[in-house]
């Protein structure tokens, strides 16, 4: 499903053509004037003949998106779980390094993967990798030798002036053969970034885990 459609919208804050996107726990609309709908601010929205009509504190919008309504209505209404946006389902193998969120800490030992912390196992499926300043993404280049090649590596990294740079991660990734492909909310904090090894180098089997 798409995150992005240009489509016409009008309501309580005005109408034009521009672009609705989808967002991890919001709606915005860049038309002639900019519309924020976090989630938590909806009350109502519904789906009907290619028509998506959102109801929330600040009024009620109207978007012609087509096909997608339907779709973006039930994302909407049932957004996913942190677990699943980073991947992570009972068959993982998840390696932490960094991560003291201790309310993650307790979401995933419920998930029923299989959790290694403070040290990257081989043949790890996902990576949560906590950096505090630039110099952390020098060990980069180890985690990658020890994934599964069709894993992920998460940079968790505080958000704001003070943390590291998403740009500075995307850098540091590139010179040890990574590529970027995800960007979330980790919390109200952090943000994720993902990297990955590209499919074309993704070649050989994956480590042996231990």
């Amino acid at each position: 499903m798409g995150r992005e459609v240009v489509c016409h919208g009008e309501g309580t804050a005005g109408s034009g053509e521009g672009r609705l996107l989808l967002e991890t726990e919001e709606l915005i609309f860049r038309g002639p004037a900019r519309v924020t709908i976090p989630f938590s601010a909806i009350t109502g929205i519904r789906a009907r003949a290619g028509r998506l009509t959102v109801v929330y504190a600040g009024g009620v919008m109207r978007f012609d998106v087509g096909a997608a309504a339907a779709a973006w209505a039930e994302r909407v209404q049932r957004p996913r779980g942190r677990l699943d946006k980073l991947g992570i389902t009972g068959s993982s193998l998840v390696s932490m390094l960094g991560v003291t969120d201790p309310g993650f800490v307790v979401e995933l030992a419920g998930s029923g993967a299989t959790v290694s912390r403070g040290r990257v196992r081989a043949g790890s499926t996902v990576v949560l990798f906590g950096v505090r300043v630039v110099e952390d993404l020098n060990k980069l280049g180890q985690i990658r030798d020890r994934i599964d090649p069709a894993g992920g590596i998460w940079v968790l990294h505080r958000r704001g002036k003070d943390g590291v740079k998403d740009v500075e991660i995307f850098a540091a990734g590139k010179a040890v053969g990574l590529v970027a492909n995800k960007v979330m909310r980790f919390s109200e904090t952090h943000s994720a970034d993902r990297l990955v090894i590209p499919k074309a180098l993704r070649s050989g089997p994956a480590p042996t885990r231990r």
